[in-house]
């Protein structure tokens, strides 16, 4: 963990907490269990992932002492592709990191956004090509929101060549989409949730809040948090305003939705990668919440993963891609257990894996093809392959971290 001046050490992720409070309680606002609205139950929008690029893999995790925003930093863990081990690369965001790292990439760039803590109201930027050799800077004068999907690359672009967009939000929880013109600190806004609302496409989801962006071929999906139980919450917008993307989902009959999160799907590779977005289904109350996956290469022919049920919308711990071009989710059970789930991709089934370890935050692609659970215990993260032939989790790397408690103390 890094800060920059001592004026911004001062600050702490009180911002952070703010504006997860007003965005989720806006998802909730007038969800009743009346007509076609939802039970009322709000999600919780997953942080810590990972993604897949040709020269490595990346993740953020927060680490620290988890349960005191003021000294929780997040990290931002590397592994060159066809090494064994893991590094920090956190001193590349040259910013405390409370309120979180958000992480987009296609091709053979990485995106990662910094969220603001406290009284900042900006979220800097940094990019690479080359496996952090180099960055590139850039800054949204706005607040991404806390979730994994509020940052999105085009996945058609090369490396070089970066068309990114955002999920932003105001001090009052208005959260709205912006897209870059050309470089990382030039953005204009593309969309909000009021005109949304406005829309003829919004209406069938009476939307609470916009919750994530990604990228079908060429066409930028923003995803909502749905309280009308008629809609995917999946839209396009562009100078004909909104329209409704995405798949009919027979499993959301009666059911409100929210898009998750949304991560590459495939190798890092332009050819070979896909946007795929997690889909949290409520439905009436005393019903379990359900997760779907849904993934096109070009906006018309989706696919849809079958449902896993978890036990509750507060359960997601974290979603993206997994070895071999499938996907992975974490959600934890009602006893506490972190329970992994990997699928080939939409259109196929969930294979639930064996308990992830304890502390796991994600899951990330480690050597030679193997999936790695990362497990944080304070200042310490553990990495542990999971062995498809013993069916268990083995320790493959401890990685001390170096945390300066109370650099963002007021």
């Amino acid at each position: 963990m890094r800060t920059s001046t001592e004026a911004y050490r001062r600050l702490a992720v009180v911002a952070s907490v703010v504006t997860l409070v007003s965005i989720l309680s806006a998802c909730g606002k007038n969800t009743t269990s009346a007509g076609n609205k939802s039970s009322g139950a709000v999600w919780t929008l997953p942080i810590a992932t990972s993604t897949i690029t040709p020269r490595g893999v990346w993740a953020a995790v927060a680490m620290g002492h988890l349960r005191d925003p003021l000294n929780t930093f997040w990290q931002l863990p590397f592994r060159p592709a066809g090494k064994t081990t893991w590094t920090n690369q956190v001193e590349a965001t040259a910013t405390a990191t409370n309120g979180g790292l958000i992480l987009a990439s296609a091709g053979g760039t990485l995106l990662v956004g910094i969220r603001p803590s406290v009284d900042l109201t900006f979220s800097p930027l940094i990019s690479t090509d080359n496996s952090g050799l180099k960055w590139s800077s850039g800054l949204l004068d706005t607040a991404l929101i806390p979730a994994a999907g509020s940052l999105a690359v085009e996945a058609n672009k090369t490396a070089g060549a970066v068309t990114a967009s955002a999920v932003t939000a105001g001090a009052s929880g208005d959260s709205k989409v912006e897209s870059d013109e050309g470089n990382l600190s030039s953005w204009r806004t593309v969309g909000d949730l009021r005109s949304l609302n406005l829309s003829a496409a919004g209406r069938a989801c009476d939307p609470r809040a916009l919750t994530a962006v990604g990228y079908s071929g060429e066409n930028l999906v923003v995803g909502a948090a749905c309280t009308d139980a008629g809609s995917n919450g999946m839209f396009t917008v562009g100078a004909d305003g909104w329209r409704g993307t995405g798949p009919a989902l027979s499993a959301s009959a009666g059911s409100a939705v929210t898009v998750l999160a949304a991560a590459s799907q495939g190798s890092g590779q332009p050819a070979a990668t896909q946007e795929a977005f997690l889909l949290g289904l409520t439905g009436p109350a005393g019903e379990r919440p359900r997760l779907v996956v849904v993934s096109s290469p070009d906006g018309t022919d989706w696919k849809v993963s079958s449902a896993i049920a978890i036990s509750s919308t507060r359960a997601v711990v974290s979603f993206g891609p997994a070895p071999g071009g499938e996907l992975f989710v974490l959600a934890r059970d009602s006893a506490g257990s972190i329970v992994p789930y990997v699928t080939s991709g939409p259109g196929a089934e969930w294979v639930r894996l064996p308990d992830a370890p304890p502390g796991t935050a994600t899951l990330a692609e480690g050597h030679a093809g193997t999936l790695e659970a990362l497990a944080v215990n304070d200042t310490v993260l553990t990495f542990s392959a999971f062995d498809q032939r013993a069916g268990n989790w083995g320790t493959s790397q401890i990685m001390p971290v170096k945390i300066e408690f109370g650099s963002s103390n007021p």
